[in-house]
């Protein structure tokens, strides 16, 4: 497989080549043989000892194509997966509401960079929700205004 086609948890193994499907069978021998391969230390020498222990890994499923998933997996960026952030909250921030509006607009901003976009409704409804109770009644006011803002538009 061509290294531009390598994504996050899609197989290495191609589908495919020159208009031929490989069959369950012929990927477990392509596995194979990716494995025998990978396996001698003339490939990957055992000074390498991280390396050796992924390949040790895949004894028992003798699959070479999950062991050079593994190997890539550190170093290709393709094989990343954007870890989840969760929006803070105000506790986190010792009920600091500045701090915890700084900290909200930086997730904010990194959630717009990872492509997920909120409105601005979205967003103050995730922003009230990361309150503490000590904010409940300016809570409260600011739901009571969306509501009736949604009604009246």
């Amino acid at each position: 497989m061509a290294l531009d086609d390598i994504k996050y948890e899609t197989s290495l193994c191609p589908v495919s080549h020159n208009g031929h499907t490989f069959t369950p069978m012929e990927y477990e021998e392509m596995a194979s043989t990716l494995y025998k391969k990978l396996g001698h230390t003339d490939v990957i020498p055992e000074q390498y000892g991280c390396l050796r222990n992924i390949i040790d890994r895949y004894v028992d499923t003798d699959d070479g194509y999950q062991v050079l998933y593994e190997l890539l997996e550190d170093e290709h960026p393709a094989m990343k997966q954007d870890p989840i952030q969760h929006p803070p909250t105000s506790t986190e921030c010792q009920d600091d509401i500045q701090e915890y509006s700084a900290r909200f607009t930086s997730y904010l901003v990194s959630e717009h960079l990872n492509g997920r976009m909120y409105r601005a409704h979205e967003q103050v409804v995730l922003f009230l929700k990361g309150l503490d109770n000590e904010f409940q009644q300016a809570i409260q006011y600011i739901e009571t205004l969306m509501d009736c803002g949604e009604k009246m538009v």
